[in-house]
């Protein structure tokens, strides 16, 4: 048996979107597993392998690589042996012409004309060609293959750097390819392979010799590097966790939610948690607001009290511990000049309306081909009525619900702080003195914004959500733009998806094909059309 050793490939990158980490970690471990078996050098059916993703690097480790390929003996089919030879016994054009494939002579393939030696058919025997293929090296196929490997990694953007015609999602930096203790000469998107890795950006950032592949992981640790994601993980909770008890004024806790924890832990390469805090008049702004810049806009987690009331607290994750309060003092500074955006925001956006803003819809662009928001919005009104029908809603407020449904986007707000459509609109409508119904309905509307968010709850807020959905899936569909692997622009597949659960765990009384067929016709012709002709993909789609 061939020996084997274990295999190290590292990809050194500027910083990775945190975002794409875990989906390059399990195609890299998937697409180095499928090129080495393919090429032959994987020893058994399920070796030990483990790929690693963080802010700098992508690597896989795979054990039992071999040394070489085996030696196997390539056989090729000719002719059939009835018409290989003539009367006299002389090759025929077709054994000549196979022999030249072959780059043999036709002499050297007539002891295989008799007996044993040729390969049984259907019409006959035929002639064979074979030879024995020596072993070939793994060092000579690693860095092909590892190329390969990395053109094919799911990117939904690519670039480029310097004066080559590489691209990638970030530059690459640095390639270390190494198999056992040896280093594999070659390249990967224009960048020398070696035995060498680089540390900590900031704290350990001169290149290193690798040893062995099984030491990867700790060679790295004694560099300020954390390349697993789930021991960073398990780090950014412990540290804060640790913080609970870092604010004046009584028991706080550290709000943890899993997909901040992965951003923070994915955008380090050693986490280093610190607490910050800000005025308490911020307090006063609408507490998604303040949600909103801690979370969506900083990716700091809010700090709250034991009764769940938030506090003019947070806590961030740094790169590097925050010796001197620097870091901190960035961080809040921030803080504070996006607070004091919001407030100016919401004090001019309270000079009007809701309904004032309506008519200003008609100016926004929702799809170049699919008209404007005003026209969306008179679609989801007649829509929203129709639904709103078949839930037993009142008429009146699933029509004011629609018809103000889309009015925040013209607010500062919303245009500043795009993730809090439909929250600021409910509270803008409560400030008017909306109905209660309808401000609800306005906050549902968006419902679910994620897989494991909450349905809407009330009958005029689920016909506003399914009316919003079959708009949107009835439009992009007419004009032949529905979702088709990692494109999905405007959010199709998770409008899609948000309407079946919708149906499905409400147990509504309706189908999704009445629901896109009653979509389709709020549409002016000929998109009206295309809508209809679309149905039947459409409909595919959602099943």
């Amino acid at each position: 048996m061939t020996a084997t050793r274990p295999l190290l490939f590292e990809l050194g990158t500027e910083e990775l979107p945190p975002r794409l980490q875990g989906g390059l970690r399990r195609a890299l471990r998937a697409g180095a597993l499928d090129a080495l078996r393919r090429a032959g050098l994987l020893e058994g059916e399920a070796p030990d392998c483990t790929a690693y993703a963080g802010a700098r690097r992508l690597a896989v480790v795979v054990a039992g690589v071999r040394a070489a390929t085996r030696g196997r003996t390539e056989a090729r089919l000719g002719p059939l042996r009835d018409a290989s030879f003539d009367a006299q016994g002389e090759p025929t054009a077709a054994l000549r012409g196979f022999a030249r494939k072959c780059g043999a002579k036709p002499e050297q393939l007539r002891r295989w004309r008799d007996g044993d030696d040729c390969a049984p058919s259907a019409k006959g025997p035929r002639l064979q060609f074979c030879r024995a293929v020596a072993p070939t090296p793994a060092a000579q196929l690693l860095p092909e293959l590892f190329a390969e490997v990395v053109a094919a990694l799911p990117m939904d953007t690519r670039m480029r750097w310097g004066a080559g015609d590489e691209e990638f999602v970030r530059p690459v930096r640095w390639v270390a390819l190494c198999h056992g203790g040896d280093a594999v000469a070659g390249s990967v998107l224009g960048v020398a392979c070696a035995a060498r890795s680089r540390g900590h950006r900031f704290l350990r950032p001169q290149p290193f010799p690798l040893s062995a592949a099984a030491d990867y992981v700790a060679q790295l640790r004694e560099r300020d590097v954390l390349t697993d994601a789930d021991e960073r993980r398990a780090a950014v909770e412990e540290q804060l966790r640790a913080l609970d008890g870092a604010w004046p004024g009584g028991a706080a806790r550290v709000e943890v939610d899993a997909g901040l924890l992965a951003w923070a832990a994915d955008s380090v390469e050693r986490p280093h948690a610190l607490a910050g805090a800000f005025e308490e008049n911020f307090l006063e702004l609408p507490e998604a607001v303040v949600d909103s810049v801690l979370r969506t806009q900083q990716k700091y987690f809010p700090v709250r009290d034991a009764d769940g009331r938030l506090r003019a607290a947070f806590a961030a994750v740094a790169n590097v511990p925050d010796a001197h309060g620097a870091i901190r003092a960035g961080c809040e500074r921030v803080v504070r000049a996006r607070l004091q955006d919001a407030a100016f925001y919401l004090s001019r956006d309270r000079a009007r309306t809701l309904e004032s803003r309506v008519a200003e819809l008609a100016r926004i662009g929702f799809h170049r081909r699919l008209g404007d928001l005003g026209a969306r919005t008179r679609r989801l009104e007649a829509l929203a009525v129709h639904l709103g029908a078949r839930l037993g809603a009142p008429e009146a407020v699933c029509r004011r619900a629609a018809r103000l449904s889309k009015a925040d986007l013209a607010t500062d707000m919303v245009q500043s702080f795009p993730d809090l459509q439909g929250v600021m609109g409910a509270h803008y409508a409560a400030a008017d003195g909306e109905p209660g119904a309808v401000c609800r309905a306005l906050r549902e509307q968006y419902l679910p914004r994620r897989a494991d968010d909450a349905l809407a709850e009330s009958a005029p807020g689920l016909a506003l959500a399914l009316a919003d959905r079959m708009d949107l899936a009835a439009g992009m569909f007419a004009v032949d733009e529905a979702p088709s692997g990692s494109r999905d622009p405007l959010g199709v597949r998770r409008a899609c998806l948000g309407a079946l659960r919708t149906v499905m765990e409400r147990d509504l009384d309706v189908s999704v094909a009445e629901l896109y067929a009653r979509a389709a016709q709020g549409y002016p012709e000929p998109l009206r059309g295309a809508a209809a002709a679309a149905q039947p993909a459409a409909l595919a789609y959602f099943e």
